[in-house]
């Protein structure tokens, strides 16, 4: 999908009127890198997060974490019984 600031520089829109039913049937989205040169803040967040966000009711941006053996993490410290879930609260 063409999502990005580079489509809204040639139609002036983040993404197709339609959007939001072309995604309705999936069962998770993925956002890459949307940003290009000056589309950036207010024309990002509104015309794209915003509206995916509210038509989903995402109201928190949770990302997945794991510590993970051998490998140096700012939660090493934070082990828990099970090392494979941690909780991370911002």
């Amino acid at each position: 999908m063409d999502w990005s600031c580079e489509r809204y520089v040639h139609t002036g829109a983040m993404m197709p009127e339609d959007g939001i039913e072309q995604i309705r049937s999936h069962d998770a989205i993925l956002l890459g890198s949307c940003r290009v040169g000056q589309c950036t803040g207010p024309r990002l967040t509104m015309g794209l997060l915003i509206p995916i966000r509210r038509a989903f009711a995402q109201y928190v941006n949770l990302r997945p974490i794991a510590v993970m053996e051998g490998v140096p993490s700012p939660l090493a410290a934070r082990r828990t019984p099970a090392p494979q879930r941690a909780g991370l609260i911002w």
